[in-house]
């Protein structure tokens, strides 16, 4: 009975370690003009890229619009300085139209948002003091 499991063992090893290398990650690149982007394999000699740079802040700390960016770009995030803070976000360039989102806070928090926008970013709040993060 132990020669047959192990003979078994031996003959799927192959197939358990074909399945596992299907399974690793990879992360993708633009393709070139035309393409489909590549799909590229995570190991030691292709390491998955980590962006470096950080996000560009504003703080606002009075009750205002605030026009933060005027082109497309991502909203990661928000801190609250000052308990009791609300905020409201918008795709736009001015503090109308479509919201991204509307937050209102009872403590000091860091609340992540990762969310694109395509227009700008305008901001609009009442109380405290609120610093933005974005790119």
């Amino acid at each position: 009975m132990k020669k047959i499991l192990i003979l078994l063992g031996l003959l799927l090893l192959p197939t358990f370690a074909q399945a596992q290398s299907s399974r690793n990650p990879c992360y993708t690149t633009q393709g070139q003009s035309g393409q489909m982007p590549n799909c590229i394999g995570v190991g030691t000699a292709t390491p998955l890229p980590v962006y470096q740079g950080g996000a560009t802040f504003t703080n606002i700390t009075t009750s205002t619009d605030t026009v933060i960016k005027t082109s497309a770009g991502t909203l990661q995030g928000f801190t609250v300085n000052t308990a009791g803070t609300s905020i409201v976000f918008y795709n736009n360039t001015t503090c109308t139209g479509t919201k991204i989102g509307t937050f209102t806070t009872t403590a000091q928090t860091f609340i992540l948002i990762n969310a694109a926008f395509t227009v700008g970013l305008c901001a609009t709040t009442v109380g405290g003091d609120i610093t933005v993060l974005w790119r």
